[in-house]
Parts: structure tokens; C-alpha cells; sequence
């Protein structure tokens, strides 16, 4: 059972999403926490056990992304993040800290289910498994991809990094995730605009830049090829 904090200033927020999620997961989730002050909550989740937290953005004294980061620092965790408005600094940030979906208010319950029915549904193992079935230098790869794949990744650049030879290092790449380190990159990213076209009501624009694409038309482009679709005719499939 995933063990969930929720804050919020406003205290109609709180409990609307604590009912919320007692009625739609009562086997999967429990609700361990409720804050309505950031900073209360900073010092209290330094010392408790919990998986997902869901935080609104803007608050006194401390915002929920600052927050995140704070706790960060000692703990592993997935957090969800609502706000009043959407702010593209803000999801930017997000994006950054690895937040799993921003939400605008009236928060979308069912893009909200959606996100925790994912990470109730994924394994916790899955980073051990992956350690086991790579190299150790192919798992540094993934690693960077995953965590910096909005900025320019090339590599030849990482390869000099690692101190390895690019060719020999994109050839065991490819020998053992069975694609080449680009195209590996471009599907990442593929699949990060796909959850952001779903979580979302980001522009094309927004979310071209924040997957890490340098313009829109490329893109788009890119993702036709993909998916056969385009992003915005992908969004009408949702």
C-alpha cells in the first residue's frame, strides 16, 4: 500500500483530495499525512515514511516545489504537483525536479487517477532489474538520459565524459538495449511529450521544449513518425 501526503493552504483542497482517494484506492492507498502549512509539513516529512506526495505549488513562506526539493535531499519519493493557474516556470521546474504530472485547478480527477494508478502498477524493482541486465557503463547511460534528457545529450560528448571510446561505447549500447543510444534518446523523449499531452493542457510549443527538442516543427515532425499521428491529433485520441 502506497502511503500518501497531501498539502494544501486551502482546506476544502485537503479534504476533497483525501476523500477522493480513500473512496477510488481504499486497498491501495493510505493516507498518512495532511498539511494546510508548508513549512510545517518540511520539518514533519524529514521524519516519516511515505511514497507519493501531492502539494499545490503556491504558499506562504515556502512553495511546493521548493519543498520537494528540500525533502529531496533525504528521500525518494513521487510527487504530484496542482496549482491555480498554469505557470510554464513552474512546470518547467517540475519537469526538472522529476514531478509525475502538474495539475491545474479544478484539479481533473481522472488524470489524477490515472498518474497514481501508474505508479501503484509499476515495480519498485525496476531499477534493480535493469542493474542486472546491463553493463555498468550502459546503465550510467540510461541513467543520464533519463535524468538531463531536456538538455543536448551527444554521444560523444559522454563518452569523453566516461572516459570510454564512442564508437565502442555506442556499439555495447546497442548490442545490449537492442537500439542505438540516439534513437534510445528520441523515444524517451517521445514518451515524456506522450505523458504530457495526456497529464497536461501544454501548448505544442511548451511541450517540445520541455522534452528536450530545440523546435516545435522538428517535433512534431519526430512524432509523426512515431506515433503516426501528430501531437495535438494525439491528444484527441486521449
Amino acid at each position: 500500500m502506497k502511503r500518501v501526503v497531501i498539502i494544501d493552504d486551502e482546506k476544502m483542497i485537503v479534504e476533497g483530495l483525501n476523500f477522493f482517494l480513500k473512496e477510488r484506492f481504499p486497498n491501495d492507498l493510505s493516507i498518512v499525512k495532511t498539511y494546510l502549512q508548508s513549512e510545517e509539513a518540511l520539518i514533519e516529512l524529514k521524519k516519516i515514511s511515505f511514497d507519493i506526495l501531492i502539494t499545490d505549488i503556491c504558499m506562504l513562506n515556502m512553495t511546493g516545489l521548493e519543498l520537494i526539493k528540500e525533502i529531496q535531499k533525504q528521500k525518494e519519493f513521487e510527487a504530484i504537483v496542482v496549482s491555480a493557474y498554469h505557470n510554464f516556470d513552474y512546470a518547467k521546474e517540475s519537469i526538472d525536479l522529476g514531478v509525475r504530472t502538474y495539475l491545474t485547478k479544478p484539479i481533473d480527477f481522472e488524470k489524477l487517477s490515472t498518474v497514481i494508478e501508474k505508479i501503484i502498477d509499476e515495480s519498485p524493482k525496476h531499477g534493480i532489474e535493469q542493474r542486472e541486465q546491463f553493463s555498468k557503463v550502459t546503465n550510467q547511460l540510461i541513467a543520464v538520459i533519463q535524468e538531463d534528457y531536456v538538455s543536448d545529450l551527444y554521444l560523444n560528448g559522454l563518452a569523453e565524459k566516461l572516459h570510454y571510446n564512442a564508437a565502442y561505447l555506442g556499439q555495447l549500447f546497442q548490442k545490449e538495449v537492442g537500439e542505438p543510444f540516439n534513437l534510445y534518446l528520441l523515444n524517451y523523449r517521445i514518451e515524456k511529450a506522450k505523458e504530457l499531452l495526456h497529464q497536461t493542457e501544454w501548448s505544442v510549443d511548451e511541450i517540445s521544449h520541455a522534452v528536450g527538442f530545440q523546435t516545435p516543427t522538428y517535433f512534431i515532425r519526430m512524432f509523426k513518425n512515431h506515433i503516426g499521428l501528430t501531437p495535438l491529433k494525439y491528444r484527441k485520441t486521449l
